[in-house]
């Protein structure tokens, strides 16, 4: 359905197909101004405020997410592709919630934090992920993961180029087009990708990892605050839950986020498709002009974390 309405070159269109496109059009567009829409029984749709009922953007989302998921075969079976996103949807959500909680210490605290919750949250996920499906992960059981755990593969991961250039390849499958302003979204993906690389061999403890961190950095870092905030967020078992709560009803970015997310679990069976919702969204979201920038790092932190984690599960998984 995608291809037919989305990517058909003029060349190939048929009086059949141009018929059939305006006919899925019309029916599309009544399905999303009838009063019963939006009362699917997926969760992020059912939780709509009423802040956003004439918001256009929100009901694009909504329009989008109802018609893949009802693309769906109610006889697809469950692959090994369930577990890559149930791994990354705890990723996703951590690189969310560590953008907001480095946001009270400035830019730089967004980028770090959501590095580190991101990290640790897949990381977790996966080792929680292994147990539900009776197979031992590479390093062992491990309860939990601290910040210094990270701190020492984010050292080996900026500072140790052969490391780095010898594992860029795990994204070649990965095809989504954040906007050249938000590239430290897509850097974010990438750096989180290698330290999950070096975080499953753990084969190395570091004494002094400062190099790697700027002053700024450092000292957020070692603050009280972020180690609370970070400590909390990895021992809270709704961290690797398949749900996404709203801590700010009137926070649009929240709200995109929680759409994208019910759409991840709900819909992808392989990368591909977790590309084209990726893109999708960021397309919907560029035609916005009411969304701030602030708001779309939030998205777009969001939407890169999906597929570069979606990439770095798969082929540890598949």
């Amino acid at each position: 359905m995608k291809d037919q309405l989305y990517y058909l070159s003029s060349n190939l269109l048929t009086m059949k197909k141009i018929l059939f496109f305006l006919i899925a059009v019309c029916i599309a567009l009544a399905a999303c101004t009838h009063e019963e829409f939006g009362k699917q029984n997926y969760e992020a749709d059912s939780t709509q405020t009423d802040i956003f009922a004439s918001d256009a953007t929100i009901n694009q989302l909504i329009c989008l997410n109802d018609s893949l998921i009802s693309s769906v075969p109610s006889s697809r079976k469950i692959n090994y592709f369930r577990y890559v996103c149930e791994i990354a949807y705890a990723d996703i959500k951590g690189a969310v919630e560590g953008f907001k909680a480095g946001s009270t210490f400035g830019p730089a605290g967004s980028w770090i934090c959501s590095v580190f919750y991101g990290t640790g949250a897949s990381a977790m996920a996966f080792w929680k992920a292994m147990d539900a499906i009776n197979k031992n992960p590479q390093t062992g059981p491990k309860s939990i993961i601290t910040s210094r755990d990270i701190e020492d593969m984010y050292y080996v991961t900026v500072m140790d180029s052969n490391f780095t250039n010898n594992r860029l390849e795990q994204s070649i499958k990965i095809n989504i087009n954040i906007p050249e302003n938000y590239v430290d979204a897509e850097r974010l993906g990438q750096i989180h990708n290698l330290m999950l690389h070096a975080l499953q061999n753990r084969n190395i403890s570091l004494n002094d990892v400062d190099a790697a961190f700027s002053d700024e950095e450092r000292a957020i870092l070692r603050s009280p605050r972020y180690q609370t905030g970070f400590n909390n967020y990895m021992s809270n078992a709704h961290s690797f839950s398949l749900n996404y709560n709203i801590t700010n009803p009137n926070a649009k970015e929240e709200k995109v986020v929680q759409y994208f997310l019910n759409l991840y679990k709900n819909y992808p069976s392989d990368l591909d498709d977790v590309n084209y919702i990726v893109n999708r969204y960021i397309n919907i979201i560029e035609h916005d002009s009411s969304i701030t920038q602030t708001q779309k790092k939030v998205v777009y932190t969001a939407l890169a974390m999906a597929a570069y984690s979606s990439s770095y599960w798969d082929n540890q998984l598949n």
